[in-house]
């Protein structure tokens, strides 16, 4: 295992990656989409999920070898953040305020879109609210109940 990386529950996650640590030995992916990708998120059972240009997303379930794409409801923007809680909950953001949501690890999301339609490119569950990062500044949502 290369400096820097710990194996936690089936997941590599960032211990201190140090200058002196680089490079990183990489290789090319191709999870069947032409276009560039703005971000991943890996999920506690080891699935991971890519999003980017055009609404494109894939989930893999097999690190990496293979991938599937998700179905955002003909969505066709830029998606720019993702956000995994510990349950496996994982939240989609993009442009025009499009949001999708998925309870199930990312076999099936829900979309919808923020009032006033911000381009989000960050979200961060902060006790019962949640931080918004995005082209327009940083801004606090709270459920509507």
């Amino acid at each position: 295992m290369a400096r820097g990386w710990s194996r936690s529950s089936q997941r590599f996650q960032l211990r201190a990656l140090l200058l002196q640590d680089l490079p990183l030995r990489h290789q090319l992916v191709e999870p069947g989409s032409e276009g560039s990708f703005f971000g991943a998120a890996g999920l506690e059972d080891g699935s991971s999920i890519v999003f980017g240009m055009r609404g494109h997303a894939f989930r893999s379930l097999d690190r990496g070898q293979t991938w599937q794409p998700i179905e955002l409801a003909r969505y066709t923007g830029a998606l720019q953040g993702a956000t995994v809680d510990n349950n496996g909950s994982i939240v989609l953001t993009g442009a025009d305020g499009f949001v999708a949501t998925s309870v199930d690890g990312g076999r099936t999301f829900a979309t919808g879109a923020l009032p006033g339609r911000p381009t989000i490119s960050a979200l961060l569950p902060v006790a019962g609210r949640v931080l918004l990062a995005g082209p327009a500044g940083l801004r606090w949502a709270e459920p509507a109940h």
